[in-house]
């Protein structure tokens, strides 16, 4: 009977390790997906669309061919320029984290702005104030009997366009 060295185990453990590691090795692909919190597919005259909560929003907008493309689970993607950059308005919430009570101070200068609290799913929680051009206002807004976590206040201007958004904590 043959007695194995030990450079013998050394040289077949190594053998081991490189067939392992060569069999283990395959060429890798991106794919495209998404990873959001929820969405899915609409489908209806001549028309679909996909949607997805939770991703960054990107635009492709063409409107003489009907085609809008939002986010990147799209099947192309297109770079685009900003046409027009955010309202000029300062903004002051305070105190974050907050209780009782939330303090918003507003000063806008070209137009009418109106804005409204929403939780992380997109949803309204009533709370909605308009402020107008050319003025600079604080408001205090009762969120004492909201449940403890993250918020938005979602800005706009008059016209729809979303100028801003900002993120409180409620404990």
């Amino acid at each position: 009977m043959k007695t194995i060295k030990r450079n013998d185990l050394k040289f077949l453990f190594t053998v081991i390790c490189f067939l392992q590691i060569i069999s283990g090795t395959r060429a890798q692909s991106i794919e495209r997906f998404v990873i959001g919190s929820t969405g899915g597919l609409l489908n209806g005259e001549g028309i679909s669309m996909d949607h997805t909560v939770g991703e960054v929003a990107v635009s492709t907008l063409d409107a003489a061919g009907y085609l809008l493309t939002q986010g990147f689970h799209q099947g192309s993607l297109t770079a685009t320029s900003v046409d027009r950059f955010l309202l000029d308005i300062r903004i002051l919430v305070t105190p974050v984290p907050a209780r009782d009570r939330l303090n918003i101070q507003l000063e806008t200068n070209e137009a009418e702005i109106t804005y409204q609290l929403i939780d992380l799913n997109g949803k309204p929680l009533g709370i909605r104030k308009t402020v107008p051009p050319a003025s600079q206002v604080t408001h205090e807004v009762d969120v004492s009997k909201l449940a403890s976590g993250t918020y938005i206040i979602y800005f706009r201007e008059s016209t729809g366009v979303a100028a801003r958004s900002v993120r409180f904590i409620k404990y």
